[in-house]
């Protein structure tokens, strides 16, 4: 927590995310996993918690949160810490954003959802986020449209002024609808800014060229400097252009498995106030994102195995869904 944040805006927006998000009720089982860097913030949810009345546990995991962040892909837990998991109601993640991305592409965030727990990260900066349950309510509502949308569909055409013209398949693969509350078994995924619909993508179906000018992960998790070009088909990724992030982002891929280059998620942003140049780009209003790699964890009807899940950020695309546009040069047109 920032020096310039004030105890009282931490503590509002504490409650806002305990009670509204994970809506954490009287005797509930809570496990709050954060790191040295995030433990003032995680201490305020703890506090909100235990106010409410559950039975809370504060994990400093700090050893096991830097090993994972120097890691490009997915951090498993020890099996102390997984078996923790298995036995709570709510888990919270209040560590990195990188690592917390990563993290919910684990095994033990699925063994979480399966048991209809509630797991979601808490985004940085929390004091400074400016929101309320209207808010929420906003971005589920917007959310929902767009899935409504997209969970029909069969193609994807997404083009963009840098250079994006890359078409997909996304037929028969249902939309992963992600809202900040928090709903037994929801899907692992940062609150309360973000939003988005995501989709695995038909492994094979990927064509075209993506141009990449927000973030990427494992290399640009604060903005790209240069963009990244890569050429996509039959969808297997290659021939990687751009700068030193661009080569340094090629080296993750090729170091992890053969999977590791299909073009496996497609998502769209639709937090309003989610912030530009941080992790959570991701979720933001005005982008989407694509992935490389694994999608055969927490995406319906996703068969791609691999180490890594490498996503990047298209800023202000337009994107056509069987011939309908419905973001144009970033602009939301289902309001």
């Amino acid at each position: 927590m920032s020096s310039m944040v004030s105890i009282e805006a931490s503590f509002k927006e504490a409650k806002l995310a305990i009670e509204h998000c994970y809506s954490v009720k009287s005797g509930e089982n809570v496990a709050i996993l954060t790191d040295q860097d995030h433990l003032t913030e995680a201490k305020a949810l703890a506090a909100v918690a235990g106010q409410i009345g559950a039975n809370v546990v504060l994990l400093d995991a700090s050893a096991y949160v830097q090993s994972g962040m120097l890691m490009a892909g997915i951090p498993e837990p020890p099996t102390h810490i997984a078996s923790m998991m298995e036995k709570t109601q709510v888990f919270i993640i209040k560590t990195d954003m990188d690592f917390a991305h990563r993290f919910a592409h684990t095994e033990a965030a699925r063994i979480v959802e399966r048991n209809k727990g509630r797991i979601a990260s808490v985004e940085e900066d929390m004091g400074t986020w400016g929101i309320n349950y209207d808010y929420l309510v906003e971005t589920k509502n917007r959310t929902a449209k767009m899935g409504a949308v997209t969970g029909k569909a069969d193609k994807v055409h997404v083009t963009s002024d840098k250079g994006t013209d890359v078409t997909f398949s996304i037929k028969g693969r249902a939309a992963l609808v992600i809202v900040p509350q928090r709903a037994p078994g929801d899907v692992m995924s940062p609150l309360p800014l973000w939003g988005e619909v995501a989709h695995s993508i038909i492994e094979n179906s990927g064509n075209g060229v993506v141009v990449a000018d927000g973030i990427a992960n494992a290399v640009a998790n604060n903005g790209l400097k240069e963009p990244i070009k890569y050429k996509v088909k039959s969808g297997r990724a290659f021939d990687y252009q751009g700068g030193d992030e661009a080569k340094r982002w090629e080296a993750v891929i090729k170091n992890a498995d053969e999977n590791a280059n299909v073009l496996c998620e497609f998502a769209v942003g639709t937090g309003r106030k989610e912030r530009w140049n941080t992790v959570s780009e991701k979720g933001a209003l005005g982008t989407i994102h694509l992935a490389l790699g694994e999608n055969a964890g927490p995406y319906p009807g996703g068969k791609n195995h691999s180490k890594v899940h490498l996503d990047v950020t298209l800023r202000r695309p337009t994107v056509e869904v069987d011939g309908r546009v419905v973001i144009d040069r970033g602009i939301f047109k289902l309001d």
